[in-house]
């Protein structure tokens, strides 16, 4: 093989060269070698043309082994590196050196990448008296070592960008961004409630769910961009080339909206969600570390106010998630020094005004910041998992209050008390119910479970099966704030509710907004044809209340009736009967 297009003539014979084992004649070591070993071998002469090939180098090469015509081996190597294997091969030829080159073959070869290796054999004087080599194909090893070599930059599942090329992939922007004065933006997505499609369907569900929402995000960037899976259910979205932050938003919007998409999953339809935290170059900072740790931060805040939405990075968010670290560590000890007690506000029918009922409401005698409300702390708890706990507390002590004021002679009370989805996933909340009745001796139908419209909506076998105990019990379920969520009908046919408890937001704008009427109006009547009781909450005028009246709602609960109290049946330390508010 010369510097020109030297062609490989196909000989049957194995080719007649010095050797200095073999003096002269035929290089019987060679010819054994041909015929042995699956190797493409080849011999030259002293001018590198090549004189012969075994059939292996031919197979390698996708020549055809026939005795002619001869075929020219240029025609085999890749055009984009067929220049530089002619150099390197003519250098060696010229110089009596050995020659060494992994090199490519055109499309369509007997191999895709093969390895050469060949050296010069000398004569007694020491003189080049040609070459012999060997080639191997190295396709093989070459794609495994491309899968690996991605595999250490990109997500096994997904093929997305890992963390450490997201890294470099910021580095550049943020690189770029610096000449031209734009800004760079990281979006932490996470995918809303993810856990549960692992445990309701398995894992191989989720992996579809991930791998459908890698190509949705796809969609919502341009070529520029980075998508990133960090692992889990988290993806990192890196925007460059930005002028305002308006993009960043409208960017957000547009993932929501893409991800929010219904899903099938082996027959099943699911309607997922997901939250985004942003942070922003240069004004959140200028390395990896800091932009990912402020972005996560910006991601807590969108599940805190509900999942579904976008936060940006804000210095007070960092004086929040302070806050809550501390209200972590403080609620772990707030049960065993017996810091919470429990308010309740009556529930009183709006045709007499006659107590029927109290809601149970936590509060938290803080030994520092005097009583906090629950949006002080329930978060915190349910995200840390403490919600289970301090529910059981609360479940007993309802439960033990009821018991006492029918011994006071109060007849027939209902106790409503909140649920959290997290006591469903984390907690075994049917038999948490069942220990409260048997301690405190209440009938089961004296008991209220308020849930809410998401946690029917999202609920698994778990979840039913706990509902659907409890309802056997006689246990009853109300739906608090309707309205606010998903308000379908479908739920409410599969589940054993009795009551539907109408959002304040809906009750409080009764005389500002028709709109409001209208929903209210609608849902009482929606609740008659289906035989469920309905409780207007927030009802604070008497306007309000003679609006309900006129719509023949049940009950109400509300600042204008009573504010959540210690123990509403004492006033003045005397006992206060509920028909004492009768005749409102």
């Amino acid at each position: 093989m010369s510097g020109e297009q030297t062609p490989i003539a196909v000989s049957a014979d194995p080719p007649v060269c010095s050797l200095p084992m073999v003096p002269g004649g035929r290089c019987r070591l060679f010819e054994a070698w041909a015929q042995l070993i699956p190797v493409g071998l080849f011999a030259t002469d002293a001018a590198g043309v090549c004189r012969y090939a075994n059939p292996a180098m031919l197979g390698l090469l996708g020549e055809v082994p026939v005795s002619s015509p001869v075929r020219d081996w240029l025609g085999q190597v890749h055009v984009e590196e067929r220049g530089s294997v002619v150099a390197e091969w003519s250098q060696a030829v010229s110089r009596g050196e050995p020659f060494r080159r992994e090199f490519r073959l055109e499309e369509g070869k007997g191999a895709a990448w093969v390895h050469c290796h060949a050296f010069p054999l000398r004569d007694h004087d020491g003189a080049v008296s040609g070459f012999v080599g060997a080639v191997v194909d190295a396709t093989e090893r070459r794609d495994t070592q491309a899968r690996l070599d991605f595999l250490a930059y990109h997500d096994a599942l997904t093929g997305l960008p890992n963390r450490d090329l997201a890294r470099d992939r910021l580095r550049q922007a943020m690189s770029f961004a610096a000449r031209g004065g734009f800004l760079v933006a990281l979006l932490l997505v996470d995918i809303d409630h993810f856990k549960m499609i692992n445990e309701s369907l398995g894992h191989s569900a989720g992996d579809a769910v991930l791998i459908a929402a890698a190509d949705r995000l796809r969609r919502c960037v341009r070529e520029a961009d980075t998508i990133s899976r960090l692992g889990g259910d988290e993806f990192l979205l890196i925007l460059t080339d930005l002028r305002a932050s308006d993009a960043v938003a409208t960017a957000a919007a547009k993932i929501l909206q893409a991800l929010s998409e219904p899903l099938t999953i082996d027959g099943h339809e699911l309607g997922g969600s997901v939250s985004i935290g942003i942070s922003v170059h240069p004004e959140d900072g200028s390395d990896f570390d800091t932009l990912l740790g402020k972005a996560d931060t910006a991601l807590y805040q969108a599940k805190a106010a509900g999942r579904n939405t976008y936060r940006f990075y804000a210095e007070q968010m960092n004086a929040d998630a302070l806050r809550n670290l501390e209200i972590r560590s403080q609620l772990r000890w707030a049960l065993a020094r017996g810091e919470f007690e429990l308010h309740y506000q009556p529930v009183a029918s709006v045709a007499d005004g006659s107590v029927v009922g109290v809601e149970a409401l936590i509060r938290w005698n803080h030994p520092e910041r005097g009583l906090v409300y629950p949006d002080g702390f329930i978060p915190v708890a349910e995200e840390s998992g403490l919600i289970v706990p301090v529910g059981e507390w609360v479940l007993q002590e309802a439960c033990r209050q009821a018991a006492e004021w029918r011994r006071q002679g109060m007849a027939r009370l209902f106790v409503a008390v909140n649920l959290s989805e997290v006591q469903f996933r984390r907690g075994d909340i049917a038999s948490s119910v069942i220990a409260a009745l048997a301690d405190s001796g209440i009938e089961p139908g004296l008991l209220e479970l308020e849930l809410t419209e998401s946690m029917l909506i999202g609920s698994d076998a778990r979840v039913l099966s706990a509902i659907d105990r409890l309802a056997g019990l006689g246990v009853r379920f109300s739906i608090d704030d309707f309205g606010t969520g998903y308000s379908n009908l479908a739920y409410l046919k599969r589940f054993q509710v009795h009551k539907l408890k109408i959002d304040r937001s809906f009750v409080g704008g009764l005389g500002q907004s028709g709109s409001d009427a209208a929903i209210v109006r609608a849902i009482i009547q929606m609740a008659r044809a289906l035989n469920l009781e309905v409780v207007a909450e927030g009802v604070e005028d008497r306007r309000t209340l003679e609006f309900l009246r006129e719509q023949e709602c049940d009950l109400m609960q509300g600042y204008y009736f009573s504010k959540p109290l210690r123990n509403p049946f004492k006033m003045d330390g005397r006992p206060l009967r509920p028909e004492a508010w009768a005749g409102l």
